[in-house]
This record gives C-alpha cells, structure tokens and sequence, in this order.
C-alpha cells in the first residue's frame, strides 16, 4: 500500500501495560517520517495504557510498518485507522457541559439511571473522569449535545 506521497491523516490507538518511555518510543518510532501531532490523549486505568494520536503526513504505508514493528518489539496492541475529518468531525456537540457526582458510594444502578437518561435526551458521554476515590466518591462527566433543550 503506497500513498503516493499523498497528505493524509491516521488515528493510532496503542494499549498494553504502562512503563516508562512507551509515548518517547512510539515518537521515536514515528519521528523520521515527520508527522504533525494534529492531537493526542493518553490516559493509565489501574496500570493499562490508552494512548490515542491523530497524525498528518505523507507515507501511510511505511508508518504503518513501523509501528507493526514497534508493536511486535514492545508487546503494545496498535490499532490504525485511516482518518477522514468529514467522517469524524470531532466538534458535533455544540452544547458541552460538565456533570459531577459526589456520594459515599455510587451503585452501578445510579450509573445505569444517568446513562439511560442522557440516551434518552440525545445527550452523549465524552468523557468520564474519577477526581477522588477517598471517603466519597466523585466523577466528573464532560458531556455534548448537538441542541439546546427548552
């Protein structure tokens, strides 16, 4: 598969157990092929890492081999997908607002009532945080919708 030098955009997803040096090890394994970061997102979950980045350049096809080789060296899982920013308009909810929930315990029940009920409304969940897991617990939820409701 050849891009014939043709600009393009891809979205790399790398998961596996965190370490030190992964993210420096994948820009090495990316950085002779002088990509732009258009963006990034890495977060670790109880020691796994999720490490998104959405790339522009030119040579698709030996980038991807790159990191089919860093896969294989590393043990990380590389996903890589082509990225069309029409079909993936990041920008769709016009109306974000920020929900926390604090409480002693939140049973999955409650979690079940939130998500049900933000579905309902056409409201979407871009992004869960937990900020404490103490005596109480409280999760921020970044949430979008494409209107406003009256």
């Amino acid at each position: 598969m050849d891009d014939g030098g043709k600009t393009s955009q891809i979205h790399i997803h790398i998961s596996g157990h965190d370490r030190p040096g992964i993210l420096a090890e994948v820009f090495d394994s990316i950085g002779k092929f002088r990509w732009r970061v258009l963006d990034i997102k890495q977060f670790v979950f109880n020691g796994l890492l999720n490490l998104s980045l959405l790339l522009e350049g030119e040579g698709v096809a030996l980038q991807r081999e790159s990191l089919v080789e860093y896969a294989m060296k590393s043990g990380m899982n590389i996903n890589i997908v082509p990225w069309d920013i029409l079909e993936h308009e990041d920008q769709p909810y016009k109306h974000r607002s920020v929900v926390t929930l604090l409480a002693t315990e939140i049973p999955g029940s409650a979690f079940m009532e939130i998500t049900r009920t933000l579905a309902e409304l056409k409201i979407n969940i871009l992004r869960i945080e937990q900020l404490d897991y103490g005596d109480h617990h409280v999760l921020e939820l970044a949430i979008g919708a494409r209107q406003t409701f009256a």
